[in-house]
């Protein structure tokens, strides 16, 4: 289902609320959510039957019910729920949605942009005000004055005065008014940044120094007890009190204590030193906007430059162009003089080269870190053996690669590109240990590494086919990329690869069609190549290996051509879909290059891949079957072990040999069952039904009764290919043989004589 633009972020809601079967259900959030927005993209793309109400706040329970009287369905969009009624949360807007809207309403410079999402906390209304206020030259983390949204938090704080505290960076007791008009959240603090700055600009300064002060008093923190007396009487709190408490406390209190130290430091390079410390605490906080915020304001000190630009770059890897990260990076690179800070700098520099498309320029960086030598051995082999691989030049590869393997990862980085090294060996069980331990590492020790290092063990536990374990880290990092665009968007795609590997379709192009319009605006190649394979997936499924082939030869095009690793794991699919368009020559000439890779290394999961591929293209393919299988079982990828018993099935199938096939359609079935893949477990059973003994009617052929039966069921040519994994052209050629064995005409023909043979 497609809804209109706007409705960014809104996809799942959408669906399930166009899903509804009956009843009535409460869709609740406060004002400015977007309810309103939500009901209007529903209007007219509902199944008939199903009643919407905006405003349904003062309804009860007997009301509803007489609505519903008239109605299949009904949904009430309310503040609040109603008991006794399901309820549908219309939650805030991620950071990448909340952009694409403010995009699409108001054309403002990109640093604005992101400095209003984060003021907004995802509240759609809260967003659109404070944009038409910048739009008009006013920049500010308050809300305009004369605006709903602005009088209702006034209106709010003169019946419950204790919201100033909340929005001093205390806690208060949430009340149900203050909950359901959006003031407060459930643990009692202030719904975003911009309703905290709006309820202090209400009470005023005076009013404010008094509830910091109160605070400062009863607060247990040392360091949040500091910042709310430095509020309270600056002159009281010195520059160097406020940085050593900084340096224990939490980010977000980190962050402000060191600012407030800046602002109290009249010396250039102290007060150039404290904002950088301000900016990496706002980061690891993930409130990218305020650290780029505090960096501005150290320009001009050449002591600082290179871990300004080293931060300034990371960030806009990580959230904005990764063209300009990459010549940020590459800069730092040049101006730091630490050498272990230095191969940081080069190797996220060659991240981002690699994300804006720019093989060569990553090869340079690969050159520089392999100069670097024993400044840090881990990089050096890890960059240069990538860049190897990427070339082409696996022989060349394998002993970087080695080599980068033996040393130890000892924090979140190195074990990410240790993870990398072992995946692009094959070693996937290596890489899943250092994927693991990553995330682990990353919790703990370095929060804003855990989005990156969420997207390795999501796309390391696709290739060791544990499905789930990618679901569950691509959702965790979605949820926690404040601050990272870009790695929301990786996730999202990896989101999409997951559901289209278990046959789930429609999720999958849900996914794909929120993250395009940032892969395209952002030039953001590793998620475009994600998305083409998936969405060749998707084309797989739908019965269009044309279309397939076409997007997989194009993948080394646009913002993915820098991907010959992700290119590479789509050979398979690419595989497949030639041999379905009767394109072998397409498929030999892409197994010819992915065999140079797979067969170069030991681990069997990259060569159990390559022996099913060359089963699809050998007139004599039970060998590479059987091989294809006890690789499989050696590499544990039970997924991958499912998908080639049903291809082995079907080639034995339609070699006249169905009790055979049918051992390897159980074997499918139940690996399938275990992933929780309804689409192959359908077809699973589809080729078993196809494989049950039964008279052929007219001295037909097996293949040939199989497909009359399907028309008989009304299934059209493209969905009888579909099922069997024929091409349409087969089929076709095979109902021309039928109807002349046959003697008959027509599709109707077919279908009568296939029921009275059946009686």
């Amino acid at each position: 289902m497609v809804f209109h633009r706007g409705m960014y972020g809104r996809a799942d809601v959408l669906a399930s609320l166009a899903d509804l079967r009956g009843g009535a259900l409460a869709l609740t959030g406060p004002p400015g959510i977007g309810r309103t927005a939500v009901l209007g993209a529903l209007a007219a793309r509902t199944r008939g039957g199903i009643r919407l109400v905006d405003d349904g706040d003062d309804l009860d329970r007997a009301e509803v019910d007489a609505l519903l009287r008239d109605a299949d369905a009904l949904i009430v969009a309310r503040r609040s729920p109603l008991p006794g009624l399901p309820e549908a949360v219309l939650p805030p807007l991620d950071g990448e949605s909340a952009d694409r809207l403010l995009a699409d309403a108001v054309t403002l410079p990109i640093d604005v942009r992101r400095a209003l999402v984060e003021l907004a906390g995802g509240v759609p209304g809260h967003l659109l005000a404070l944009a038409s206020a910048a739009r008009a030259g006013v920049v500010s983390a308050v809300l305009p004055p004369g605006g709903r949204y602005r009088t209702a938090i006034a209106k709010v704080l003169a019946e419950e005065p204790d919201l100033l505290i909340a929005a001093c960076g205390g806690h208060v007791p949430p009340t149900e008014v203050a909950l359901r008009t959006g003031v407060l959240l459930a643990d009692g603090t202030t719904s975003s940044p911009a309703v905290a700055a709006t309820i202090r600009a209400e009470a005023g300064a005076v009013a404010c120094r008094a509830t910091w002060s109160a605070l400062a008093e009863t607060e247990p923190d040392p360091a949040r007890a500091l910042c709310h007396r430095a509020s309270a009487a600056p002159g009281e709190v010195g520059a160097a009190e406020l940085a050593a408490a900084a340096r224990s406390a939490e980010p977000i209190v980190a962050s402000r204590l060191y600012r407030m130290a800046a602002v109290r430091t009249s010396e250039p390079r102290g007060r150039a030193r404290l904002l950088l410390d301000a900016a990496q605490a706002a980061w690891v906080a993930g409130r990218s906007a305020r650290a780029l915020a505090d960096l501005d304001a150290t320009r001009g000190q050449p002591e600082v430059a290179g871990r300004i630009a080293l931060l300034r770059g990371e960030i806009e890897l990580r959230d904005g162009d990764p063209a300009i990260a990459a010549h940020e990076l590459a800069a730092a690179a040049h101006r730091i003089t630490e050498s272990k800070e230095r191969a940081v700098a080069l190797m996220l520099a060659g991240e981002a080269r690699r994300m804006a498309g720019d093989i060569s320029g990553h090869a340079a960086l690969a050159r520089e870190l392999v100069a670097l030598g024993s400044a840090d051995p881990l990089a050096a082999a890890h960059s240069s053996g990538l860049a190897a691989t990427f070339a082409g030049n696996h022989t060349a590869a394998r002993g970087p690669l080695r080599h980068a393997s033996a040393w130890a990862a000892r924090d979140t980085r190195r074990l990410v590109w240790a993870g990398e090294v072992a995946l692009t060996l094959g070693q996937v069980p290596l890489a899943y240990e250092h994927a693991t331990a990553a995330v682990g590492m990353a919790r703990t020790e370095a929060p804003q590494l855990l989005p990156a290092a969420l997207v390795h063990l999501a796309v390391v536990a696709l290739a060791a086919d544990r499905v789930a374990v990618a679901v569950r880290a691509a959702t965790e990092g979605r949820a926690c990329c404040a601050g990272q665009r870009n790695i929301a968007v990786e996730h999202t795609v990896l989101l999409a690869l997951a559901a289209v590997s278990l046959g789930d379709r429609d999720t999958a192009v849900t996914r794909l069609t929120e993250a395009a319009p940032a892969i395209a605006d952002r030039g953001l190649g590793r998620p475009a190549a994600y998305a083409a394979w998936a969405r060749a997936c998707v084309d797989l499924i739908d019965d269009r290996p044309d279309e397939a082939l076409s997007r997989l030869r194009t993948m080394a095009t646009g913002v993915g051509r820098a991907h010959p690793g992700i290119r590479a794991l789509a050979v398979p699919q690419l595989v497949e879909a030639a041999v379905r368009c009767g394109r072998p020559e397409v498929a030999e000439r892409a197994l010819a290059r992915y065999d140079a890779w797979a067969m170069s290394l030991r681990g069997p999961h990259w060569r159990a891949v390559s022996h099913r591929c060359r089963a699809l293209l050998d007139p004599d393919p039970p060998v590479h079957f059987e091989r294809a299988l006890a690789l499989h079982r050696q590499a544990g990828a039970t997924l991958e072990l499912a998908r080639t018993h049903l291809l082995y099935a079907h080639h034995l199938r339609r070699d006249r040999r169905p009790t055979a096939a049918r051992e390897h359609l159980r074997e499918a079935m139940q690996l399938f069952h275990t992933h929780g893949a309804a689409y192959w477990v359908e077809r699973t059973s589809t080729e078993l039904r196809a494989a049950a003994p039964a008279p052929a009617p007219g001295g037909l052929t097996p293949q040939q009764t199989q497909i009359a039966r399907l028309v008989a069921d009304g299934e059209t040519n493209r969905e009888i290919a579909r099922t069997l994994v024929l091409s349409p052209r087969t089929v076709e050629h095979h109902l021309r043989n039928i109807y002349t064995r046959l003697g008959i005409r027509s599709r109707t023909e077919l279908a009568r004589f296939v029921v009275s043979a059946d009686r």
